[in-house]
Protein backbone atom coordinates (compact mmCIF):
# COMPACT_ATOMS: atom_id res chain seq x y z
CA UNK A 1 0.00 0.00 0.00
CA UNK A 2 1.53 2.90 -1.06
CA UNK A 3 1.41 6.44 1.13
CA UNK A 4 -1.14 7.69 -1.01
CA UNK A 5 -3.59 5.00 -0.37
CA UNK A 6 -2.33 4.36 3.31
CA UNK A 7 -3.41 8.11 4.62
CA UNK A 8 -6.88 8.02 3.27
CA UNK A 9 -7.78 5.11 4.45
CA UNK A 10 -6.13 4.83 7.79
CA UNK A 11 -8.34 8.19 8.57
CA UNK A 12 -11.78 6.47 7.37
CA UNK A 13 -10.64 3.85 9.67
CA UNK A 14 -9.94 6.27 12.89
CA UNK A 15 -13.21 7.95 11.72
CA UNK A 16 -15.18 4.95 11.67
CA UNK A 17 -13.98 3.64 15.10
CA UNK A 18 -14.66 6.63 16.67
CA UNK A 19 -18.50 6.55 15.25
CA UNK A 20 -18.71 2.99 16.25
CA UNK A 21 -17.47 3.64 19.71
CA UNK A 22 -19.53 6.81 20.76
CA UNK A 23 -22.45 4.56 21.05
CA UNK A 24 -24.92 6.63 19.11
CA UNK A 25 -27.30 5.00 16.54
CA UNK A 26 -28.32 8.16 14.07
CA UNK A 27 -30.51 7.40 11.83
CA UNK A 28 -29.02 8.97 8.41
CA UNK A 29 -25.37 8.05 9.66
CA UNK A 30 -23.48 7.46 6.41
CA UNK A 31 -20.88 4.69 8.22
CA UNK A 32 -24.10 2.97 9.40
CA UNK A 33 -25.58 2.50 5.36
CA UNK A 34 -22.03 1.19 4.00
CA UNK A 35 -20.63 -0.93 6.33
CA UNK A 36 -22.68 -3.85 8.31
CA UNK A 37 -20.55 -3.84 11.57
CA UNK A 38 -21.26 -0.27 13.17
CA UNK A 39 -22.48 0.80 16.73
CA UNK A 40 -24.36 -2.79 18.17
CA UNK A 41 -20.88 -4.72 17.84
CA UNK A 42 -18.46 -2.69 19.93
CA UNK A 43 -21.61 -2.80 22.22
CA UNK A 44 -21.52 -6.58 22.16
CA UNK A 45 -17.68 -6.68 22.23
CA UNK A 46 -16.85 -5.21 25.19
CA UNK A 47 -19.25 -6.01 27.76
CA UNK A 48 -18.31 -8.18 30.53
CA UNK A 49 -18.18 -11.71 30.00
Amino acid sequence: MTARTAIPFFCLTVVKTVDDHCGLWLPDNVFHMLFPNNTAFPDIHHQLH
